[in-house]
């Protein structure tokens, strides 16, 4: 009887496991449209903040050494520097861990915004005026 009621728990157990696997998946299409959201406008204000920054810093290193850092791989390069940076100041001031991982996800993140840089002027979800609608 006790072998009875174990096997009976047992795929119970699974039952009710793949009825809620079942239901994560039927939910995993709406969850990955609002993730590319998130992810898209979290790109598009990085670009928007490192514009900012490297439009106050591009005439300085232009007039002294004249270099144009917001063109080509030194767009790339300084996007990478700046998102080192900045990551690096977040995770000492919220007390993280700096390690290889986090090290690479901001570069990571550097070299996306420094290749969608033009795209993050005008992110492709985003009306504006002129385009045309079909």
């Amino acid at each position: 009887m006790l072998g009875n009621f174990l096997a009976t728990t047992i795929i119970v157990s699974l039952n009710l496991l793949i009825v809620a696997l079942t239901g994560a998946l039927r939910l995993l299409p709406s969850f990955m449209r609002s993730a590319r959201f998130l992810l898209g406008r979290f790109i598009s204000l990085s670009c928007q903040l490192y514009r900012m920054i490297l439009n106050q810093i591009s005439p300085i290193l232009e007039r002294h050494w004249g270099i144009d850092i917001q063109s080509g791989l030194l767009r790339i390069a300084s996007t990478n520097i700046l998102s080192l940076v900045l990551g690096l100041i977040i995770f000492s001031i919220f007390g993280f861990p700096i390690t290889i991982i986090s090290v690479g996800l901001c570069l990571l993140h550097g070299l996306v915004v420094g290749l969608v840089w033009r795209e993050g002027e005008h992110p492709a979800d985003q009306f504006h005026l002129g385009q045309d609608i079909q």
